[in-house]
């Protein structure tokens, strides 16, 4: 386990990360409590179809935001400062290229690919209104997922927590305003979600073109070496963060054909309590990547492995506390989100079998991040795609045997699964690592070395 001295450092890193997520997690639940009870089980339904698609948008600045993120904070622990701040500046690039790309996408196939996910009738008319708005709002949904990872890096932890909790304060705000207020139903969640995502694009632009913080205007131009590398190194936290909505999709497809409107209904109440305990985890793993990062790029070998077990550690025991209290919470949950009896009936027994998979969810994610954070791509892109392949196959063939129940419990047994396969692929990995931690190590000697000289 990590000593004394660098547990400090660690905590000082994940706190206001999990502070942000857990927050981020609360609104979100917050968020389907004023559309419960505006709009109906309808509302919540239609919302939860058409998440995955604005996770989607989150996801491309998740994804090039963190692995822009892993290169400045390997070059930070080489010692090359020039090339850390140049990879932060090319990853802002990529974020205003990637956003006119995903609203043609977005405009053009929306609906059909809200359809597909499971939207029929009511739901579909529900999914379709929160998704145009979403849409128009994917500028500020992609700069700000990106943008703070690139402020975590730089070692501005409390500013981008801060920078969360104000923007969920103010995105609660605006569903009272907006949906209970003024009626206008999802749209108006969707429009206090941008908004709040907007404030959050304004903090990032400020906290960049501040003068200690501003990168050169040449560092902006495309370089295909960094593109590359952020783009391989961006697809393990871009699906890490859509990988939760992948699964919603299978799961609103698999409730729709065996459980009908009243178990996608349940679901979606079962969506927001167990995503914002995944978004806590997730909090538990990107406040900790800048760490592993750079230790990673001085070759601290010793320090990167203690910090990943004590990731598992935080992140297993949120798992398990999260999976409890969901259990012990389910009829306090079902009356707060406003779901007719019927549905509640469903939602008791789903929670309760589909919070099974919380604790091995724990250990997948924090593997998974610690293979991206040091650049072992290949590995998370297995446990990503294995996860994307096992979903989907459980929640085809469980229900088959086990009927409804067969849909809650394929997300159990796709993370127990998931589990195992990535510890054994990361006791097959150890020694790639440990050979690239010695090759950036004999670099940062060698740039301290050249210091040193200028120096004297």
């Amino acid at each position: 386990m990590l000593d004394r001295a660098d547990f400090k450092v660690y905590i000082h890193y994940i706190i206001p990360s999990i502070a942000s997520f857990l927050l981020t997690g609360i609104y979100s639940i917050v968020d389907g409590l004023f559309v419960g009870h505006a709009v109906g089980d309808a509302g919540l339904a239609g919302i939860n179809v058409a998440w995955p698609l604005v996770a989607f948008m989150m996801a491309i600045g998740t994804g090039v935001g963190m692995g822009g993120a892993v290169i400045s904070s390997i070059y930070a622990g080489i010692g090359d400062l020039r090339s850390s701040n140049r990879a932060i500046a090319h990853t802002l690039s990529m974020l205003a290229l990637a956003t006119p790309l995903v609203m043609v996408v977005l405009f053009c196939f929306g609906q059909q690919l809200i359809y597909l996910f499971g939207g029929r009738d009511e739901i579909l008319s529900q999914s379709q209104s929160y998704l145009s708005v979403m849409t128009w709002g994917s500028l500020f949904q992609i700069m700000a997922s990106g943008c703070i990872p690139l402020m975590r890096n730089k070692g501005r932890v409390v500013a981008a927590m801060v920078i969360l909790v104000i923007s969920g304060l103010l995105n609660v705000a605006l569903d009272f305003a907006l949906v209970m207020l003024a009626g206008w139903g999802v749209a108006g969640a969707g429009l206090a979600t941008v908004i709040a995502q907007a404030f959050v694009f304004i903090c990032g632009l400020a906290f960049f073109l501040k003068r200690e913080n501003r990168p050169r205007s040449r560092d902006f131009a495309l370089d295909g070496e960094f593109l590359s590398r952020t783009l391989k190194g961006g697809f393990a936290p871009f699906a890490l963060t859509l990988l939760p909505e992948v699964t919603t999709i299978v799961m609103n497809m698999a409730t729709e054909a065996h459980g009908g409107a009243t178990a996608q209904s349940a679901f979606a109440v079962i969506s927001y309590v167990a995503v914002a305990i995944q978004w806590i985890i997730q909090g538990v793993n990107d406040g900790s990547q800048p760490l592993v990062s750079l230790r990673f790029g001085e070759g601290k070998l010793s320090t990167m492995r203690a910090l990943r077990h004590t990731n598992y550690v935080f992140a297993v025991g949120i798992g398990l506390a999260g999976m409890v209290a969901l259990y012990v919470l389910r009829v306090p949950l079902a009356v707060v989100f406003g779901i007719s009896p019927q549905t509640s009936e469903v939602f008791y027994h789903g929670v309760a079998l589909f919070s099974l998979a919380l604790g091995f969810y724990g250990i997948t994610h924090a593997t998974t991040s610690f293979f991206y954070a040091v650049e072992s791509s290949r590995n998370a892109t297995i446990v990503i795609l294995g996860e994307v392949v096992l979903v989907v196959f459980f929640a085809a063939v469980l229900p088959v045997f086990l009927g409804l129940d067969g849909v809650w419990l394929a997300v159990v047994a796709t993370q127990a699964c998931l589990a195992v396969l990535a510890v054994a692929l990361l006791r097959r990995s150890r020694g790639n690592i440990a050979q690239a931690a010695a090759l950036y190590a004999e670099k940062h000697a060698e740039l301290v070395g050249q210091a040193a000289e200028s120096n004297a």
